[in-house]
């Protein structure tokens, strides 16, 4: 599951807390407007794909637009916290050019003034903001607002309980200084999202907050991409309302093609369904946005093997922990594929690492009784399911997880138990159902299909 800062609005938050005069939502020249808000820079109406920094370099400059603004001013103002070098200032201004159609030695917009700087030259066209646009913020509460919005994000790309938890918070503070800014409940949905997938939490104490605040994001801001994506990963994930989340899956990428995470969430989607093909493109296409992502990457290496692609799975997954050995969840998804590559003992190596950071996952255990299972030790796999029953009779364990270790040890009733009681909970994992590997000695069990048709999944 992708994420980055891009939707932070870091722009923004500067804009309002040091410009001068009325405050501004467009600028508007020529086919091109700069929307100060939302962090767009528009081309006859269509997003510009633009990196953070190249806009908010973008928006130092038309705010002063006539003005020369130094080399040195720009790298104080965009990079107040670190020393950057002038080249990543020019790197910027290249691609700035070359987003607004600026060839090799044209200079249309952005003119370089030799050994100070840079000016915006440009028949522009400001457009204060309306009132609803900012809430009735005045700037010092605004800027406030945006770093409880920034803190939540920050922690929310931690991706641990402790991150989650920390963003709700923040998340939650923006929310009480400003009830109107959408984005903030986007965030709180985004962070209930990934509770029930990160951590131990129950899916019917996070699923249903999150689909509340991603409907309240919706009611303020309708063509908040950002917040279809969260509510259509919420209406996979808990409703099982496939048709209704494809279709937000589809609005959102429409309202913003460039955002990441609404290609990696639908990419899933498609998976669930078994249409292979169309995921790896929506998936591959979360990359050519974001190459670095490690939840992109690690959940391409997850579709690989839903697919049934063991061995270009486990060298995306290996690939993934090359960029960081501490990401848990790649390590449980490789352990996946060694097993179903017959090499349960690199399984074992894999899901061991894992535990000794999360010795509480159940996830984490499941993976391993798969794996002791594969090596003969069915004693041992059998000890960690009876483990994991005695701890779900006082707390939340995934009974999907249950569920796969006795399909391991060829105990169908038993994991017709567990998928039972799947149904009734609702763990995120259950919506693979219909193409999870380690499923398949039951598959052809009458049980199973009554489940998928109660899930309306399609056989």
């Amino acid at each position: 599951m992708a994420g980055n800062l891009q939707d932070a609005n870091q722009e923004t938050s500067r804009f309002l807390k040091s410009g001068s005069g009325p405050v501004c939502r467009y600028y508007d020249f020529d086919q091109f407007r700069v929307d100060v808000l939302k962090c767009l820079l528009l081309r006859s109406g269509k997003p510009v794909p633009l990196p953070p920094k190249a806009f908010e370099v973008l928006l130092a400059l038309v705010r002063r637009n006539g003005a020369t603004v130094s080399k040195d001013e720009l790298l104080r103002q965009i990079w107040p916290d670190a020393i950057v070098e002038e080249s990543n200032l020019a790197q910027y201004i290249f691609l700035l050019r070359k987003a607004l159609g600026e060839a090799n030695r044209e200079s249309r917009y952005i003119l370089t003034v030799p050994k100070i700087g840079y000016r915006f030259a440009a028949d522009l066209r400001p457009v204060p903001a309306k009132s609803g646009d900012t809430a009735g913020l005045n700037r010092s509460a605004a800027w406030d607002v945006q770093q409880c919005y920034l803190k939540g994000r920050y922690f929310w790309n931690q991706r641990t309980e402790e991150g989650f938890r920390k963003s709700i918070r923040y998340f939650e503070q923006a929310i009480e200084m400003d009830p109107g800014y959408a984005r903030a409940y986007v965030g709180l949905a985004d962070s209930y999202n990934l509770l029930a997938y990160y951590t131990g939490a129950a899916p019917g104490e996070t699923y249903p907050k999150a689909i509340t605040a991603a409907r309240r994001a919706l009611e303020l801001d309708p063509t908040l991409a950002e917040a279809h994506a969260s509510l259509a990963l919420a209406e996979v994930d808990f409703k099982w309302q496939w048709a209704a989340a494809e279709a937000r899956y589809r609005d959102a990428i429409a309202l913003k093609a460039d955002y990441a995470m609404a290609h990696d969430w639908y990419a899933e989607y498609l998976t669930t369904q078994g249409r292979y093909s169309e995921a790896m493109a929506e998936i591959q296409r979360a990359l050519e946005l974001d190459p670095y992502s490690l939840t992109a990457n690690r959940d391409f290496g997850f579709l690989l093997y839903m697919a049934r692609r063991y061995d270009e799975a486990a060298k995306q997954l290996e690939d993934t922990l090359e960029m960081d050995q501490s990401a848990l969840m790649a390590r449980c998804f490789l352990a996946g594929a060694y097993d179903q590559l017959g090499m349960p003992a690199k399984a074992v190596s894999q899901v061991t690492d894992a535990l000794s950071a999360e010795p509480e996952s159940s996830l984490l255990q499941a993976e391993l009784a798969y794996a002791y299972v594969k090596l003969g030790r069915r004693q041992e796999a059998m000890t960690i399911a009876g483990s994991l029953e005695t701890k779900a009779r006082t707390r939340y364990v995934s009974p999907f997880d249950l569920a796969t270790i006795y399909a391991a040890l060829d105990d169908p009733d038993r994991v017709f138990y567990w998928l039972e009681r799947a149904c009734q909970i609702r763990p995120w994992r259950l919506v693979y159902l219909n193409v999870e590997p380690r499923l398949d000695p039951v598959r052809a069990d009458v049980r199973f299909t009554a489940i998928a048709a109660r899930m309306g999944l399609n056989r």
